[in-house]
């Protein structure tokens, strides 16, 4: 899809061609064809690709041949570093989208559809970050490597392959909750995974610490081998290790060390949904996930426009007017902001109707291209940790509002928000009584625990379980008890200077002290 890193590659590979022939004294008078394609790897292999016309013909041809690889030849080794892009929905090609029913030819699932994980296992909402290059290019080498996927995606039988693949990529699918599936998958289809963690130092690193000095995710290498025979009920030998924390060039002479025989590897868990990183030890993996302490959690508001958000109310009323007083239809929906997908309107436009308003506040079902009343009044919001602005409860406007905070809203309403995929760096968890945004965790994505499920604050967010079981430690607790102990542990810089090194994993615990004194005191 570049021809410059593709021109680059072709000159690299055939010196390295001729480099290693001229060594062996057997360097041929013209060198062999490295089948090196200009392609779309993503693209559909069982479409043959339309002539581009004279000009481009030489791409076209790459394509066919390419397509013809895909499609036809053995491979047993994929190796690379795929882009990173997420909120790529659509830019999955063939195996986000699968192969639609053509002149006769029946239609095949994506391969992606393998990965997404079944209602039953709770975690759809975390399913979104599954739409990321990188995901799809993991998607595109199990599938061709190990062969899985076959007859579900292109109606061919499914093989029993042996290969590898072996990527450099960020490390959000490691302990991901949205990548359950994948996991599971990658288990039940390979016999041994290695996993190399090259961030040790977390998230947003020192540069100079960086395996990639522009990016600021953490980034693993990930080495998956299947033999043949592999039994799907066997579970994959998972291992992994970390690089020492240092520069770069430290990291790299560290690479140059490994192998797969080292005794330095960890075993991790067997489960087919956990983490592809060692279980916590010590003293860390006494304590309770937060998570496990409360019935729901969720995102918060994703607001999808920015103009629905401003410090003072006269800011919104003003946009609110400009919009439903614009005459041409075009402008009123430039003025709105509309997702673009395809080129067409996504999520929320100015044509689009809603089946319900957001509780509390005045219901408008029509589209906004028909509205002239005044604004929905606006109401306080929590933007960010220590950001109050004002944001108009309009159903219509909010590209994902989460319905389930909007009805559980009160004065007597607490909002703990905390980081999920990132190591907290200073406070581990924030408070707001308003409803916050879904990046109110220090301006990144986060999960959101209420502490009540309903807006008369009769039903506690904390696990009945939970709360009778530190009844009987603590004689006597309430949910705003639990909430307040929260606060004073994990809010508190010195949990995170304390637990430095057990947080480079993501996935906060709540340390729970045996005294009643001390917990009352909190």
């Amino acid at each position: 899809m570049q021809f410059g890193p593709f021109a680059v590659a072709q000159l690299r590979i055939l010196a390295e061609m001729q480099s290693l022939m001229s060594a062996s004294g057997k360097a041929p008078a013209v060198l062999p064809d490295p089948r090196l394609y200009i392609t779309d790897t993503l693209g559909n292999p069982f479409v043959e690709e339309e002539t581009l016309g004279q000009m481009y013909e030489p791409v076209a041809k790459s394509r066919r041949e390419a397509n013809k690889v895909k499609r036809e030849e053995r491979i047993t080794v994929v190796i690379g570093n795929p882009p990173y892009k997420e909120k790529a929905k659509g830019r999955g090609g063939w195996i986000e989208e699968g192969t639609k029913s053509l002149s006769g030819v029946k239609s095949y699932q994506a391969p992606m559809a393998r990965w997404e994980p079944p209602p039953g296992w709770g975690v759809g909402a975390h399913a979104k970050h599954l739409k990321n290059l990188y995901v799809y290019f993991w998607r595109w080498a199990t599938w061709k490597v190990f062969g899985s996927g076959f007859a579900d995606s292109t109606g061919l039988p499914e093989k029993d392959q042996k290969g590898i693949v072996c990527f450099i990529t960020v490390a959000g699918f490691l302990n991901g909750p949205g990548f359950e599936k994948m996991r599971d998958d990658l288990r039940r289809t390979c016999s041994e995974i290695w996993v190399v963690d090259c961030s040790p130092e977390g998230h947003q690193p020192e540069v100079s610490t960086r395996i990639f000095q522009a990016v600021q995710q953490p980034v693993c290498i990930v080495l998956a081998s299947r033999k043949l025979g592999k039994a799907k009920d066997e579970p994959a030998k998972v291992k992994f290790r970390a690089l020492a924390k240092g520069p770069r060039t430290q990291k790299f002479k560290e690479l140059q060390s490994y192998s797969l025989h080292d005794e330095a590897w960890e075993a991790c868990p067997s489960d087919w949904r956990a983490p592809f990183l060692p279980e916590a030890t010590g003293l860390w993996s006494q304590f309770p996930k937060l998570e496990e302490l409360f019935v729901y959690n969720g995102s918060g508001v994703m607001p999808g426009r920015k103009w629905i958000i401003a410090p003072d109310i006269e800011s919104l009323e003003n946009r609110w007017k400009r919009l439903v007083t614009e005459k041409d239809s075009d402008k009123k929906e430039l003025l709105f902001h509309p997702h673009l997908r395809n080129g067409k309107p996504g999520d929320k436009h100015v044509r689009k109707t809603v089946s319900q308003g957001l509780a509390g506040h005045e219901e408008r079902l029509q589209a906004v291209l028909d509205d002239k009343k005044n604004v929905i009044t606006p109401i306080r919001y929590s933007f960010r940790s220590f950001d109050r602005q004002w944001i108009i409860p309009d159903a219509r406007l909010i590209n994902q509002p989460n319905p389930t905070l909007w009805k559980s809203y009160s004065v007597q309403q607490i909002y703990l928000t905390a980081p999920e995929d990132r190591t907290p760096t200073s406070s581990a968890v924030t408070f707001a009584g308003l409803i916050p945004d879904l990046h109110h965790y220090h301006g990144r994505g986060g999960r959101v625990y209420p502490l009540w499920r309903d807006a008369g604050a009769k039903q506690p967010n904390v696990r009945p379980e939970i709360l009778s079981s530190l009844a009987k430690a603590y004689a006597g607790v309430t949910a705003e008890n639990v909430f307040a102990y929260i606060a004073a542990i994990t809010a508190h810089p010195a949990f995170t200077a304390r637990f430095k090194d057990d947080l480079i994993q993501p996935g906060l615990r709540l340390p729970l002290t045996a005294h009643a004194d001390l917990f009352k005191k909190a």
